[in-house]
């Protein structure tokens, strides 16, 4: 059974990223596609190879309009041999 700090919550929303820092090769702003979404972290998928331990700032915007900006470090990712390569994130401010 897997413990997590805070309950996760499946959205479907895209999420603007801007590299700080070396983080992201160069790459400027990009989109990714939320997975889900907690109090300490968020999961989501993009096209590019991001650094584990990279950081982004991040500007979640929800279907009600509210948005929220974030500061969030890749701690972990998933490379399934698919177009998109799934992350998690912890968000280290808001």
């Amino acid at each position: 059974m897997e413990q997590r700090k805070s309950k996760r919550i499946d959205i479907d929303i895209k999420i603007l990223m801007e590299p700080i820092g070396d983080a992201g090769d160069g790459r400027e702003a990009f989109y990714a596609d939320v997975i889900n979404v907690s109090k300490s972290g968020i999961g989501f998928k993009t096209p590019f190879h991001l650094e584990d331990h990279s950081f982004y700032k991040a500007r979640l915007v929800f279907q009600s309009k509210e948005s929220v900006d974030a500061v969030i470090e890749t701690v972990r990712h998933e490379d399934v041999n698919k177009p998109e390569i799934r992350y998690g994130g912890q968000f280290v401010g808001i």
